[in-house]
């Protein structure tokens, strides 16, 4: 049992040595590069190689659906420039538990909070994804947004439908998980 234990303890010795060439390897292809992308959960399993890394600034993609928590955590006091991009308005952060959503505001990116007490952000004011008679249904939402001039004309009609939009009601149930689905809405489509 001695030679089993001397074993197992060696072969965990090896495991760390291996983790720690790993990383270095990891820390030096790092190094040489000038942008270093990561989603906010591949960060927090990559935390010690960001600490390393030292960013002087980090940009988060989407950053009113990421929980504060998660933010920060990833956070090293390196930073000096934090940009956080993406739309107050729109999607929250997904929190599963509801005391958390309701007693402590979980659902509140540090995005919105930041805006909420007027801290200086910039917005877009045009935009070109959506065909006109799409972006006017949001005018209440985002009243001084504008279309692209051209937008109308260079983002052609279909023309296998007569309208570019249409509504339909039914009573189809949603399965709500982490996003809704109508799987029944799918098969009308």
């Amino acid at each position: 049992m001695d030679k089993m234990n001397v074993l197992l303890e060696n072969i965990n010795i090896l495991q760390k040595q291996k983790e720690l060439i790993v990383h270095s390897n990891k820390l030096k292809v790092l190094e040489t590069q000038k942008i270093v992308g990561a989603t906010i959960i591949g960060a927090s399993v990559q935390l010690s190689l960001i600490k390393k890394l030292a960013p002087k600034v980090v940009i988060v993609e989407e950053a009113a659906e990421v929980l504060e928590s998660c933010l920060v955590a990833v956070l090293s006091k390196s930073v000096e420039k934090l940009i956080l991009i993406g739309d107050h308005k729109q999607l929250k952060p997904q929190v599963d538990t509801y005391h958390l959503r309701t007693e402590h505001n979980f659902h509140i990116s540090m995005m919105e909070r930041l805006i909420k007490i007027g801290f200086p952000y910039e917005k877009l004011l045009r935009q070109g994804r959506m065909r006109p008679e799409f972006s006017c249904m949001l005018k209440d939402i985002y009243p001084e947004y504008q279309d692209f001039p051209r937008l109308e004309v260079e983002n052609k009609k279909i023309t296998c439908l007569p309208n570019s939009m249409f509504f339909w009601s039914h009573q189809l149930p949603e399965n709500k998980d982490r996003s809704v689905k109508n799987p029944g809405e799918a098969t009308w489509l």
